[in-house]
């Protein structure tokens, strides 16, 4: 029972479109269900980026910008 989890650690140098490409991939790996990204990350890149980069229907953060305007929109169905 519970819910299985797999850890990802990237070096403090690694760039923002390696780290996107590295969502874009658990993106399109149909036995990942969920992404969160853990903060802070570095100062080089924009957390934001991250945030859009991460599927809406895989954002367990709810931080997507399509997420958010679900959430304010009272649109969570």
């Amino acid at each position: 029972a519970g819910i299985d989890f797999e850890e990802r650690r990237f070096p403090a140098t690694i760039t923002a479109g390696e780290l996107e490409a590295a969502i874009h991939g658990l993106n399109a790996d149909p036995r990942v269900t969920g992404i969160i990204i853990q903060r802070p990350v570095p100062v080089h890149i924009p957390i934001r980026t991250l945030q859009a980069a991460v599927h809406p229907l895989k954002d367990v953060e709810g931080m997507h910008p399509a997420s958010i305007g679900n959430i304010v929109y009272n649109q969570l169905d």
